[in-house]
């Protein structure tokens, strides 16, 4: 059966608008991944101890982030169970770009539970980091045993490289979340238990 001309326009047209449409998800994947904001997270997201004073390493990560120029959260703990060995320090993420300013803060308070005006850190230039990395490292000593206890990162604030007008305005960049915990767990482990019925 021979096929005229318009019928072959028709079937091209036709095949052509299926693989466009067979082609929309992948697109819209693409775009939806490109478009979704940067994630701060604490790595890992639960640790477990298994003696008294073991120090505990956390990191505060962030994953797809593009032009980040500043960045700041407060930290707290349960002092009961969690004692913060010195300050946090300073990850790679923002210096592997420039000279940055780092705040801890001096008002540090291990005794309480928390970071007295959180912690921040700014790069001294007008570019920004893209891509994901460790921002800063925390060190904690478990000093009682608990099933679980949180060590918690709130009001987490992004931000790009300033605008150049109005002077010192900010440019906020839109974390997943403003907030992220991780879980700690000291079990001391009991001394063995008796077997009465086996002979020695």
């Amino acid at each position: 059966m021979e096929v005229s001309k318009d019928e072959k326009t028709i079937l091209s047209i036709v095949l052509m608008s299926i693989t466009m449409f067979a082609m929309i998800p992948t697109y819209f994947n693409a775009f939806t991944q490109a478009q979704s904001n940067p994630t701060v997270s604490l790595d890992p997201a639960s640790a477990s101890a298994t003696q008294l004073n073991e120090v505990i390493t956390v990191n505060i990560t962030i994953s797809n982030v593009q032009n980040l120029w500043s960045w700041f959260s407060d930290i707290t703990w349960d002092p009961t169970y969690l004692t913060m060995v010195g300050l946090p320090q300073e990850g790679d993420f923002l210096t592997n770009v420039a000279s940055t300013v780092f705040q801890p803060s001096g008002q540090a308070s291990v005794k309480d539970g928390f970071i007295k005006g959180g912690i921040s850190d700014t790069i001294l230039q007008s570019k920004g980091a893209s891509g994901s990395g460790i921002l800063a490292t925390l060190q904690f000593k478990a000093i009682k045993s608990c099933t679980q206890t949180p060590i918690s990162l709130a009001n987490i604030t992004l931000n790009a490289p300033p605008p150049s007008s109005p002077p010192g305005a900010l440019n906020p960049i839109t974390p997943s979340s403003t907030s992220a915990t991780s879980t700690v767990s000291l079990i001391i482990p009991g001394p063995p238990t008796a077997d009465a019925g086996k002979i020695k």
